[in-house]
């Protein structure tokens, strides 16, 4: 869910769409992926919120967002353009949306042999039915 979600967004941001075109992956990179840049992203950890009586009530995932461009200027220019999409993002409770908010945790920077790459860090509130999916209705006992 969150991974369709951040996907969406990535993709439907016409400044990022005209940069990256569909180059935006889950998990994993097709090997020797070219032509650059691309986006690649994936859920690091989930950690639930527990209530006293043992209730998950909202989860906090990190989502790394790692950025593989030709030059420098180009990798920091799509990270900021993904911080400008996701970061306080839906900024509003939608209860048509799982996500509460995504927040920009850090991001660092590094020189790679097909280029540069950028690793970001989100920190996304969500309710539990992004780690639980939902029970089925319950029959009454006989």
């Amino acid at each position: 869910m969150i991974e369709t979600l951040f996907r969406d967004r990535i993709i439907n941001n016409t400044d990022l769409a005209a940069v990256l075109g569909t180059r935006v992956y889950i998990v994993h990179v097709p090997e020797h992926e070219y032509p650059l840049p691309w986006v690649m992203y994936r859920i690091q950890s989930s950690d639930p919120e527990i209530d006293l009586s043992g209730e998950i009530v909202t989860v906090k995932h990190i989502v790394r967002v790692d950025v593989l461009a030709k030059t420098y200027a180009e990798s920091t220019a799509i990270e900021q353009l993904i911080i400008q999409a996701l970061h306080t993002w839906p900024n509003q409770p939608r209860p048509s949306l799982a996500i509460t908010c995504i927040l920009f945790a850090g991001s660092a920077k590094s020189p790679r042999d097909e280029g540069y790459q950028v690793e970001m860090n989100f920190a996304v509130h969500a309710d539990k039915t992004t780690i639980l999916p939902p029970l089925p209705p319950q029959s009454p006992n006989p």
